[in-house]
């Protein structure tokens, strides 16, 4: 999914950009020459007692359903990654020795924490260009974020296949019914029916 995004991109921008990458919505004092703002059928709509500024990609809100989907994909594929990677941690950390234990849990843990202040670091300093409407002179743009962020979860495809060892079949689990029985009030269980004769 990120990289189809990296692909393809992002919509145009329903309203255009002045020189100084601001949104022009309103035909005010200082947009009053933008292209945006030449009358036109559609023009002046009134916003709040201003001239709408014509916008430059009407079509941009049915074209941005594709990115949602795309950005739906991609996070639920990180929370499943994320519960399967909890759920193999927790079962390696089981298995260590007495002596060791927590180990495991204490690395995958910092190297959570580590890849997560990346990520912030990647975002708030990459992603606070002008078309971000933030205050650096440049930054990266939305499809090489998307690159950066497949990169890693590409590469944990052959990690997991080649690094993460097969662990033996544990024991087969006791059937869970009747240790249940006590847990199950009462007015749920079933009526007890005599045995018939």
């Amino acid at each position: 999914a990120l990289l189809a995004l990296a692909a393809g991109g992002l919509p145009d921008p329903y309203w255009c950009a002045d020189s100084g990458g601001h949104y022009v919505t309103t035909c005010d004092t200082p947009h009053s020459s933008h292209p945006a703002c030449v009358p036109s059928v559609d023009s002046p709509r009134d916003i709040g007692g201003e001239a709408a500024a014509a916008p430059c990609n009407a079509a941009a809100a049915a074209g941005a359903g594709w990115v949602t989907w795309l950005m739906f994909v991609a996070t639920l594929g990180y929370v499943c990654a994320d519960v399967a990677a909890d759920g193999l941690t927790a079962t390696l950390a089981m298995r260590e020795p007495i002596e060791s234990r927590g180990t495991i849990q204490s690395s995958v843990y910092l190297c959570r924490q580590i890849g997560m202040m990346l990520s912030s670091v990647i975002v708030g300093f990459g992603m606070n260009g002008p078309e971000y409407g933030g205050s650096f002179a440049r930054g990266l743009s939305f499809e090489a974020v998307c690159l950066v962020f497949a990169l890693p979860a590409l590469a944990m495809a052959p990690a997991s296949l080649l690094l993460v060892p097969d662990l033996p079949a544990s024991a087969p689990l006791p059937p869970l019914r009747p240790h249940l029985a006590c847990c199950v009030p009462r007015r749920l269980q079933p009526p007890h029916t005599p045995p018939a004769l």
